[in-house]
C-alpha cells in the first residue's frame, strides 16, 4: 500500500501551515505599523500588541500543521522501513508472511510497533542509495541483502525481544557494493 493519500496530506499541511504562518506574519506587520486612519485612534502599543498575539496564533497554528504534517511523513517512512524489515525476516525465518506462526507474528508485530513508536522520535530523514546502472529490482534485492546481514537479535527468541539492526554493517555492506548515500 502506497498512502499516496496520506502522504498527499501530509505535504499539504506543511505547505497551509507554512502559508498561514506567513500570513499571520503579513497581517501583523500590517495591524502593527499600518499608517491607515482606521489604525491611528489606537495608540502604538496596543497597534504593535494586537500584532504579536496575530503573529503568536499563526506560529502556534502554522507551526501545528507543520509539525503534524511532518510526522506523518516520518511515521509513514518509518512504516516503509519497518514493512521491508518484517519481510526480510520471514524470508530469513524460512517463511512467507502466512507461514509465521500467530505467536512469531505477535512478538514481530509488537517488536515492530516498538521500534516504529523510539523511532519516530529520532528520524533524521530518508536515505537514499544510488549507484550508475542498476535496476530498483537489483538495488532492492541489494539493500535487502545488507539488511539481513545486519540484523541480529537479542534475548534468544523471547516474546517482547525487538530486533536489532547495525546501521554501520549496514551502511559497509552497501558501500561495499559501490553504492553512495544521498539524503532523500
Amino acid at each position: 500500500m502506497d498512502y499516496q493519500f496520506t502522504r498527499g496530506w501530509g505535504r499539504a499541511s506543511v505547505i497551509v501551515g507554512a502559508g498561514l504562518f506567513v500570513l499571520a506574519l503579513l497581517l501583523a506587520s500590517w495591524l502593527a505599523f499600518s499608517s491607515d486612519e482606521e489604525f491611528a485612534r489606537f495608540s502604538p502599543a496596543v497597534r504593535i500588541l494586537a500584532g504579536l498575539v496575530v503573529s503568536l496564533v499563526g506560529l502556534i497554528v502554522g507551526g501545528t500543521m507543520i509539525v503534524a504534517g511532518q510526522l506523518v511523513s516520518v511515521l509513514l517512512d518509518q512504516r516503509d522501513l519497518l514493512a521491508r524489515i518484517y519481510q526480510v525476516l520471514a524470508t530469513k525465518a524460512g517463511a512467507s508472511g502466512e507461514a509465521i506462526g500467530r505467536r512469531t507474528a505477535m512478538s514481530v508485530t509488537i517488536a515492530l510497533l516498538g521500534a516504529a513508536a523510539l523511532l519516530g522520535g529520532c528520524a533524521t530523514g530518508r536515505i537514499a542509495w544510488d549507484k550508475s546502472g542498476v535496476t530498483q529490482a537489483e538495488r532492492e534485492r541489494d539493500e535487502n541483502a545488507c539488511l539481513r546481514a545486519s540484523i541480529g537479535t537479542d534475548g534468544g527468541g523471547q516474546l517482547l525481544v525487538p530486533y536489532c539492526i547495525d546501521r554501520e554493517v549496514y551502511t559497509r555492506c552497501m558501500e561495499t557494493r559501490g553504492y553512495t548515500v544521498r539524503p532523500k
